[in-house]
Order: structure tokens, then C-alpha cells, then sequence
């Protein structure tokens, strides 16, 4: 498994992951990489993705979501839920702005970035993957666990299947759970999608997790 190093305000390494028949290759890191960190962008204006795919950046990195106890993802922006029950209700212009942005475009690849709580903040995203990712915990409401019907499972696949995302970035900044994040890849194996890190602080955690996707 290939590890490549992006920065522009961050650091984040990618992990490829073996290819599936189900969905398409995602697309890798381009040979010279630039990536915006889009904070803001949802649901965005027309205006603004438009300077976007002139911007000569290649990768956008489109942030932020948060994880919810009922299992929903919420956009950081709007504080609205963009996917309920594994199915999207978000806005469906910005899908079409997503879809549309690597088209006659510089950018070639799209990450969602999964963000996580700061110091004082209630439970959230990977508080919730690490209580969901093994399948023998049971949680009021959550499919646990990883397989294919599982809510963390279908949390990406609408990442993948309505946004055509290429990857989703990890950007724990409080939980540090090193197992339920190696699980996070082996979704993204399944998925033919790759998952990127935001390193912040504990260096081994970040280390470990590297190693274990190289196996």
C-alpha cells in the first residue's frame, strides 16, 4: 500500500487501498499535488466552485462533518443532517456542484474531511467509531461493526456512491483510537476509496496506523 504526503495547512498521508469490481477506482494523489482545505463550502454558491476548478489546485479537501450518536452525518456548516438511515437528504445543488467539480477542471480528486470534537466538546464522530466499529457491541439505534450494513459501512458508501468522493480524510484530534480507524480503511478497501490522516499530536497513534495499512 502506497503512502504519498500532501500539504497546504496540513499534513495528510494517503493510503491506497486495493481495488474492488463494485465501484471504480478512486483517483490517486496527482503527481504534483495541491490541496485547498474548502471550510465553508456547503452548500456553496455556483460562483464559488467555478473559481475552484480555475484555482489550479488539484486536490479539495471539502470540509467539515461530523458523526452523530444516531448515526447521521452533519455538515459543519449548515449544523444540518446531510446523510440519515445511510441514505443522503442533504442539499442536492451541492451534490451537482461535488459531481461537477473535476469536470474541464484542475482538480482531480475530492476528500470529505471527518472531524472530530475539541477539548470541551460533547461526543462525536470518532468517539462514535470507535464504539461502533466492532460488530459483537451492541448499540441502541447503530449497526455496528463494518460490513456492508453497517451504519459506519453506509456513512462512506453515500460519500462514494452520491458525492463520487475520492477519498475521506481522518482528523481526530481527541480520541485516538487506533483499531477503529484501521477498520475505517478496510471500509475504504471496499469501497475502492482511499483514506487520508491530519496528524495532530500523538505521533505513535498516527505511526501505528501507517504500519497497519502497509500489512
Amino acid at each position: 500500500m502506497k503512502v504519498l504526503l500532501l500539504s497546504i495547512y496540513l499534513v495528510s498521508f494517503s493510503l491506497f487501498c486495493s481495488a474492488q469490481k463494485t465501484y471504480p477506482a478512486a483517483a490517486p494523489l496527482p503527481a504534483k499535488n495541491l490541496t485547498m482545505f474548502g471550510r465553508g463550502l456547503y452548500p456553496g454558491d455556483d460562483a464559488t466552485y467555478q473559481l475552484l476548478k480555475k484555482s489550479e489546485f488539484t486536490t479539495v479537501l471539502l470540509s467539515s462533518f461530523y458523526i452523530h450518536a444516531d448515526g447521521d452525518l452533519y455538515s459543519g456548516d449548515s449544523h444540518q443532517p446531510i446523510i440519515h438511515n445511510g441514505k443522503w437528504i442533504g442539499d442536492a445543488a451541492y451534490v451537482k456542484r461535488v459531481r461537477d467539480l473535476k469536470k474541464k477542471s484542475s482538480v482531480k480528486r475530492i476528500e470529505i474531511l471527518l472531524e472530530g470534537r475539541w477539548y470541551g466538546q460533547p461526543p462525536n464522530t470518532f468517539d462514535f467509531i470507535r464504539d461502533w466499529y466492532d460488530p459483537a457491541k451492541t448499540v441502541g439505534g447503530i449497526i455496528t461493526g463494518t460490513g456492508e450494513q453497517s451504519t459506519l459501512y453506509n456513512i462512506c458508501k453515500v460519500l462514494k456512491e452520491v458525492l463520487n468522493a475520492d477519498a475521506f480524510c481522518i482528523d481526530d484530534e481527541s480520541v485516538y483510537d487506533t483499531p477503529s480507524i484501521i477498520a475505517m480503511g478496510k471500509i475504504a478497501e471496499k469501497l475502492n476509496m482511499h483514506m487520508t490522516l491530519c496528524p495532530f499530536r500523538i505521533n505513535a497513534y498516527w505511526k501505528d496506523i501507517l504500519a497497519a495499512s502497509d500489512k
